[in-house]
């Protein structure tokens, strides 16, 4: 079973990726950016947009750990993100265009075959204000978690699965529980998995 989620900042992902992984037993792939960003010598991610020879270097090594991240994982996997080290090349402007490299080429592809076969459940979670308000008042920082760059790089986000043609699902509400409803009900249909 693999499981996809696209999305912004701050759309609860994680939480989501957290229960899959509890739920069905999957691997919950941490966040590549995360683990690339860790080895740079940068203090934030704002300093090394500045620098975009090492932003589009930065991004190049996220795709490849997220390749490799999920060909480890095999086929019993949740990732938080997908498609979004696109949407990130598309907004701010990486030299390393993402979409256009063999690569990139290459895993939007295997995403878009697998997605159609069945082999694979791919979620947009869209943001909402209150998942936003929520992740706000426990403390995630601010300067990530703009209402206006949300619903940007949601419409990248949008943007990549449709251009792509990749068959994926869209959690637009915001209520957690009829989120894992909903994701329990998709999975059922994709893969009759019982509870």
């Amino acid at each position: 079973m693999r499981i996809l989620l696209a999305g912004c900042s701050g759309s609860g992902k994680t939480t989501l990726a957290e229960y899959l992984g509890e739920k069905y037993n999957l691997k919950v792939l941490p966040s590549a950016a995360r683990a690339v960003f860790a080895k740079t010598e940068f203090a934030s991610y704002a300093d090394m947009h500045v620098d975009p020879v090492a932003y589009g270097e930065f991004q190049r090594a996220v795709l490849f750990e997220q390749i490799r991240m999920e060909n480890e994982a095999e086929d019993n996997y949740v990732s938080d993100r997908s498609v979004d080290q696109f949407a990130f090349c598309a907004i701010y402007g990486s030299p390393f265009q993402a979409w256009r490299s063999p690569e990139g080429q290459r895993y939007l592809k295997i995403l878009e075959m697998r997605a159609k076969n069945k082999k694979a459940l791919v979620v947009r979670v869209a943001p909402t204000r209150e998942v936003l308000e929520a992740a706000l008042a426990q403390g995630s920082r601010k300067e990530y978690l703009d209402w206006e760059k949300m619903n940007q790089f949601d419409g990248a986000v949008q943007f990549i699965l449709k251009t792509c043609d990749i068959p994926h699902r869209v959690l637009h509400v915001a209520n957690l529980e009829v989120r894992k409803a909903f994701l329990d009900q998709w999975i059922r249909e994709l893969w009759g998995t019982n509870e």
